[in-house]
């Protein structure tokens, strides 16, 4: 489910969770790892190359990031000219 997986990475991103220093420093190292792999899947750099190569690589059935999906939609129809005669 990788709409859930930005949409959680993206929380614990918000600046008032990153200014809970003392807390971070409680959470094991074992899941700060994890927490900067899956970061790092759904870095938004070269239009999220590295989480479009693991959506397709995955196995069916797979949930997507929804709002990426309804960007690269956006991007066909206003990208593309229409050819009415």
């Amino acid at each position: 489910n990788f709409n859930t997986l930005l949409e959680i990475t993206a929380g614990l991103n918000f600046s008032v969770v990153q200014r809970l220093r003392k807390t971070w420093k409680l959470v094991p190292s074992k899941y700060t790892n994890v927490f900067k792999l899956l970061e790092n899947l759904m870095d938004y750099q070269a239009n999220f190359l590295k989480y479009r190569q693991v959506l397709k690589a995955s196995d069916l059935p797979c949930f997507p990031y929804f709002g990426i999906f309804l960007r690269d939609c956006s991007f066909i129809d206003v990208g593309n000219e229409s050819f009415n005669e």
